[in-house]
């Protein structure tokens, strides 16, 4: 497939309709052009256009519009269009972008990247233009931690003009390489990009609050260890350990207690009594449902099963 190959394309403008397009018109278009998403605003309509264009595994989105956020709340970073990697170049005006508890404005010129598998807001209380280019996250040749570590900041890297110079090109249909090679340059400028730290003088409480928020927002994660909670807060993985001792005790002692809460609701809710145990587990981040019932027995002292039967019933 060449450079040149277009595999979909799709677009929405306001300025062709007769009738003002509300807040869920722009999300839904938004949504399928994208990820879905939330669009919230101080006014009911939003103004403007997008275009969208696929080739291979990437989608490339360009936007004008009037200010409006879009949100990736929790839910929907669980669900449709997770394991994605957003670089956003803003075109004009000034945009916000939080992830990770962190805030980037975004100049003219600037571009930041942000995961869809974390919740995000972006946007601005003023007109603005951004090109979306979105890519699996497994096409990229950085690490997961290093994504986390370098979401909603500027990023910095001598290849910073080239990416943006791709990026152009190809919102005008005129693409300088074939997406693999972008998503190589795209990898170089993360990898070249510093990663988030907090100041040395920050406080213990500070640390683990901004920790507490990220592993409340992962139980279900597996892969939610202690260093990757280190690399997303700023920290080194001994100064969280520091923090959480300092403060709450053991950190994986911590996460694992809050599994086991979220577990403890999940099976007295009635309402979800159609989940098996098998699919608590999962949603509380054991793989393994016979490891989930061993470590629940050990801190409730019956097997999970056992404890829904008797909440239920009492």
């Amino acid at each position: 497939m060449t450079a040149q190959s277009v595999l979909a394309y799709d677009e929405f403008d306001t300025r062709r309709s007769p009738v003002p397009k509300t807040l869920r018109s722009w999300a839904e278009a938004s949504s399928r052009m994208l990820v879905p998403l939330r669009i919230t605003g101080a006014q009911s309509v939003v103004q403007g256009n997008m275009t969208m264009h696929q080739r291979d595994e990437a989608r490339f989105c360009a936007l004008h519009a009037t200010a409006h956020v879009a949100r990736r709340t929790p839910e929907l970073a669980s669900g449709f269009g997770r394991d994605k990697v957003k670089f956003a170049l803003n075109l004009g005006g000034h945009i916000g972008l939080r992830q990770h508890g962190r805030l980037a404005m975004l100049q003219r010129g600037d571009i930041a990247l942000y995961d869809t598998s974390d919740p995000y807001d972006v946007g601005s209380a003023m007109p603005f233009g951004i090109l979306v280019t979105l890519v699996p996250r497994d096409a990229l040749t950085v690490s997961h931690d290093q994504i986390a570590a370098t979401a909603a900041t500027a990023l910095r890297s001598p290849a910073l003009d080239q990416l943006r110079a791709a990026m152009v090109a190809e919102s005008r249909g005129r693409p300088l390489m074939s997406v693999a090679q972008l998503a190589d340059l795209a990898s170089r400028v993360v990898a070249d990009t510093p990663r988030h730290r907090l100041p040395a003088s920050t406080e213990h409480a500070v640390i683990v609050e901004q920790a507490r928020a990220y592993i409340e927002e992962h139980l279900d994660d597996p892969e939610l260890e202690p260093s990757r909670v280190a690399v997303v807060v700023g920290v080194s993985r001994r100064r969280l350990y520091d923090a959480f001792a300092a403060e709450v005790g053991p950190v994986a002692r911590y996460v694992r207690a809050r599994r086991i809460d979220r577990a403890c609701s999940l099976l007295l809710d009635a309402e979800r009594s159609y989940l098996s145990v098998a699919d608590v587990a999962q949603l509380c981040g054991f793989e393994d449902p016979a490891h989930f019932s061993r470590v629940f027995s050990r801190a409730l002292g019956v097997p999970p099963r056992t404890y829904r039967e008797r909440g239920l019933a009492g």
